[in-house]
């Protein structure tokens, strides 16, 4: 079979294996799959306007999945929650070391488990930055999702919130992800939900119950 012919049909696991084999089209194929869902965690997460730094840490979340290929275990996690742990590690290293940027003083400068119903959000997180065909009512539903997220304070519920739109996972998973208990990170989960969904509403867009 020739690179990238035929993958669509592969399981995530599968791709994985193909990816050890050194057939590179696998990793075209996990790319088209995850990058912007990867994209749009990292630039939440980051809490960052400028979007290259989102981009940046994509594509070094796929490096790392090159480099790694021989360390992925199907049988202690998804090939998904794998994938949003690495670029959730390479986003805490990103912000840490701007943490660090900001307490050097610079020189002359002063002052120095079954999956539930999603809420209908999903599909405009994904999205997240809708093209200018798709309306404006559309690109204003985005920026509304954008800015609520922006206001959740808590790391943990944002980050549960993300992984569980965008990566698509049960509660099991984003426990392993953000290593807590389950029970934490429902009501994480169910915190910024609510947080969501009030925010949403006082910007008058109305949200499914769930």
């Amino acid at each position: 079979m020739h690179d990238g012919e035929g993958m669509q049909s592969h399981t995530d696991e599968q791709l994985m294996e193909l990816l050890r084999a050194g057939q590179t089209g696998a990793l075209d194929e996990l790319y088209a799959r995850y990058a912007r869902r990867l994209f749009v965690f990292c630039h939440h997460l980051t809490g960052r306007r400028d979007s290259q730094a989102a981009e940046d840490l994509v594509q070094n979340a796929f490096l790392r999945v090159i480099r790694a290929a021989g360390t992925f275990n199907p049988e202690q996690a998804a090939c998904c929650t794998w994938l949003f742990t690495i670029a959730r590690n390479l986003c805490l290293d990103h912000l840490r070391r701007l943490r660090n940027q900001r307490s050097i003083p610079l020189e002359g400068v002063p002052g120095n488990d079954t999956r539930a119903e999603r809420l209908p959000l999903s599909e405009t997180l994904a999205a997240d930055a809708p093209e200018p065909e798709t309306g404006t009512i559309q690109a204003e539903t985005a920026a509304a999702v954008r800015d609520c997220l922006r206001q959740l304070e808590v790391d943990e519920e944002r980050e549960a919130i993300l992984l569980y739109y965008l990566g698509e996972m049960v509660l099991r998973e984003i426990a392993v992800i953000l290593e807590k208990s389950i029970s934490t990170v429902k009501n994480r989960l169910e915190a910024a939900k609510a947080k969501l969904r009030r925010c949403l509403q006082r910007k008058g867009i109305e949200t499914a119950a769930g």
